[in-house]
């Protein structure tokens, strides 16, 4: 047979010239034992040994089982019904929009597997026959052949010491100036401890990062980040044995929205967006069809509920298996949620034997990866050679370990069941207690799967609460922090003007020095001009105020006057009917005598009025009194409402007694004494003194504070008086400006119009 091998090969030639040309050697050679008689020696004694037999009956424990919901059947059967079963139905974009909502990325595609999704992402690296992609040499061989189908070259590194997983300080001794990218592959869902290491080197040296999850679907890093996140693409595969699965299938993300446009072409035929036949690039046909995507759409949501399952049942393993001599477990990262559960005995006799004690009692296992770089693959194609290569941890883990029985129907007795048989093979004293299930149970927990994943559901969807409130609370703290930051930049900006202002002013008031006296001459012909006006709009509008004030008294007088009548109506109706009573009497002559009280107190506020009026007609004394400009007062000073005719007319009169000297401070204490007397006329007389008279006073603030204390007091007339005290006496009585808006509240007419004229005088 062999003899005639070379002859036959060479009459075959139905196929053409392969790029990296390999050869099947089972379409020649049917026994297993021949394919392998003419590989190298190295090959030979470290390639694995056939795999082990199920006991009768099958397995009572398979490595790894598809799971599912009732949802996921039933989104199939939508699907089908309403014929959406393409890649251009809309379950691919439902399953994209999923994808990138868990993995918080701007791009996701599905694709039809997991090395589609890869061969995409490395043509999108445009890499070329010239460049090297650093790739792990214990992981599946789809890796190595989706790098050599973009036409590069793979350089395999090897696992660091007690991982599983290459270290950053491999990558740089296998690094070469033909370098493009690297491919970091998260072996059997243990998350690579140097990601973020490996992640700023490829920034550094400007090469593409790329992250195969095939197996690290939700898995996490030690940092908390779902893996996937780091590299400029992440892919993984959908494939039955994944936690989530679409039977066939997987996506490609990139973490950058401009590579969108370019996958979505390369995944299908390189189809050019706006012309729709016409195709610039070579390109495969990765599509995942409608059917796949609705079956694994409703599933996205479960991987982090399945994935804390998978960190359950890698603690029941590590517990069962502790303190075992002879065996070890796959390494443990923060976050433990290995996709298959790891163990690694001293020895390939050993891995093999146990291997086999496990399979009689209906245990399946699965040896880890076949390193690449001794793949028989490398003999046949144009690799000659790489296989001499020596990776001494990854052939030494390819030699001793192998993976247990790890899928979402495990529960803690399956582990326990699992671990016993492990353990009678290492102590043959010890008993293998009776099997929990009967073969065949895993399809049974398939049928009932669909109540699990109904509570399973409802555990997402509070998830998904607790999720959106988190959010929210996140986006509230962002819009609190954007505010703080609004405004300290506006205080800033506040600040900054308030200083332009300030120098403005300052060069304002430098420039107006200057012009003083100009100004002072400008000023004294507006102020003769402006006194003049004002001093008739005073009268005119003291005139209207005291005929208001005329007719509410006539108008008050006039309803008192009718309740007097009334009252003495009242009282003889009384006196009729009591027949001379002389409580009724006594009560008449009471309301009687008030009333009369009554009409006093408007007389005297008439009067008050009518010499208010006297004073403001006085104002035109001020002309001939012959002040001068720095004596005048500003144009607010003449406000009709701050009684400006007082303030003119006290003044001159306190200058002609006093010859113009300011009174000292005796007078604060005549005039503290007077205020603090009981008898309202006193306090009156005092006050009044005060507002015709304080502008001149000195120490106006102690004058201010003993005036002040009589706003609290019961009778308006002093009330009002304060207040005008108050308004005279300028910038001390402007502190109690709170004060005086209070009693604005006041009833009374007088004391209002005194608050208002003494807010004019502070404007």
């Amino acid at each position: 047979m062999a003899g005639g091998y070379k002859a036959e090969m060479e009459a075959v030639d139905t196929v053409g010239k392969m790029f990296a040309p390999s050869l099947y050697i089972g379409s020649i050679l049917e026994n297993h034992e021949d394919r392998v008689s003419i590989l190298p020696e190295r090959i030979k004694k470290s390639m694995p040994s056939p795999e082990p037999k199920p006991s009768e009956g099958g397995w009572l424990y398979r490595v790894l089982e598809p799971y599912y919901s009732r949802e996921c059947v039933d989104n199939v059967m939508e699907a089908m019904m309403g014929g959406q079963i393409s890649s251009g139905a809309s379950w691919p974009r439902k399953l994209a929009a999923e994808v990138c909502e868990l993995y918080k990325v701007p791009v996701a595609l599905p694709t039809s597997s997991g090395a589609s999704a890869l061969h995409v992402a490395l043509l999108a690296c445009n890499l070329g026959p010239h460049d090297h992609v650093l790739v792990p040499a214990l992981t599946m061989v789809a890796v190595a052949n989706m790098v050599k189908m973009v036409g590069a070259k793979p350089i395999y590194c090897d696992s660091a010491e007690g991982s599983v997983n290459p270290g950053i300080d491999d990558l740089l001794k296998k690094a070469t100036p033909r370098t493009k990218a690297v491919i970091v592959c998260h072996t059997y869902g243990v998350a690579c401890k140097d990601i973020e290491k490996i992640t700023a080197l490829c920034r550094e040296k400007g090469w593409w990062l790329i992250e195969d999850i095939c197996e690290a679907m939700g898995t996490r890093a030690d940092n908390g980040e779902l893996v996937g996140t780091f590299g400029d693409f992440g892919v993984t595969s959908l494939y039955a044995n994944k936690p989530i699965t679409a039977g066939d299938g997987g996506w490609v993300h990139a973490r950058e929205k401009k590579h969108h446009d370019r996958l979505k072409s390369l995944i299908n035929h390189g189809f050019d967006p706006a012309y729709h036949f016409l195709h610039f690039e070579t390109a495969p046909n990765a599509k995942m069809n409608g059917l796949g995507a609705a079956f694994v759409c409703s599933q996205v949501k479960m991987l982090p509920q399945l994935m804390q399952h998978r960190g359950h049942v890698a603690s029941w393993y590590r517990e069962g298996l502790a303190g075992i001599e002879g065996l070890s477990c796959i390494e443990q990262r923060q976050v433990d949620a290995p996709w298959v559960f790891g163990v690694e005995t001293r020895d390939r006799k050993n891995r093999d034997a146990l291997r086999d004690h496990l399979a009689a009692h209906g245990i399946e296992t699965r040896n880890y990866f076949y390193p690449l770089h001794l793949e028989p693959v490398n003999f046949y194609g144009d690799d000659v050679g790489i296989y001499d290569v020596e990776l001494p941890h990854s052939e030494h883990l390819a030699q001793v370990g192998f993976y247990l029985p790890t899928h979402s129907f495990l529960e803690r007795v399956d582990t326990q069941y699992i671990c016993s048989v492990i353990k009678t093979y290492f102590q043959p004293a010890s008993t293998v207690g009776e099997s929990p299930r009967n073969k065949g149970w895993a399809d049974k927990a398939a049928t009932l799967c669909s109540a699990l994943s109904t509570r399973l559901d409802k555990q997402v969807d509070l998830n998904a609460t607790l999720y959106q409130r988190l959010r929210a609370s996140e986006a509230e703290a962002q819009g609190l922090r954007i505010e703080m930051e609004e405004l300290r930049r506006g205080e800033e900006l506040r600040a900054e003007a308030l200083a332009s202002k300030e120098a403005s002013v300052r060069a304002w008031e430098a420039g107006r020095l200057k012009d003083l006296p100009k100004l002072q001459m400008e000023l004294r012909e507006q102020f003769k001009s402006e006194a003049k006006a004002h001093h008739r709009e005073l009268q005119q509008q003291a005139s209207r105020r005291l005929a208001t004030a005329e007719r509410r008294f006539h108008e008050e007088v006039h309803d008192l006057e009718s309740e007097l009548n009334q009252a003495r109506y009242e009282n003889a109706l009384m006196g009729r009917k009591c027949h001379g009573s002389y409580q009724a009497t006594a009560q008449a002559e009471a309301a009687l005598h008030q009333a009369h009280q009554q009409m006093n107190v408007m007389n005297q506020e008439l009067t008050f009025l009518r010499a208010e009026h006297a004073r403001v007609q006085e104002v035109s004394l001020f002309s001939a009194a012959g002040a001068t400009c720095e004596e005048r007062p500003s144009k607010a000073e003449f406000s009709p409402l701050n009684g400006f005719g007082r303030f003119a007319l006290g003044k001159m009169s306190i200058k002609a007694e006093t010859g113009g000297i300011p009174l000292d401070s005796s007078f604060q204490e005549t005039l503290d004494s007077l205020t603090k007397s009981t008898n309202p006329d006193v306090i009156l007389h005092g006050l009044r003194l005060v507002a015709s008279q304080g502008e001149l006073f000195g120490n106006q603030q102690g004058i201010a504070e003993v005036v002040a204390r009589h706003l609290a007091s019961s009778t308006p007339e002093v009330i009002a008086m304060a207040v005008r005290a108050l308004g005279v006496l300028g910038e001390a009585g402007g502190h109690y400006a709170d004060h005086v808006a209070a009693v604005m509240r006041w009833p009374n007419p007088e004391v209002r119009l005194a608050a208002v004229e003494a807010s004019g005088l502070w404007v």
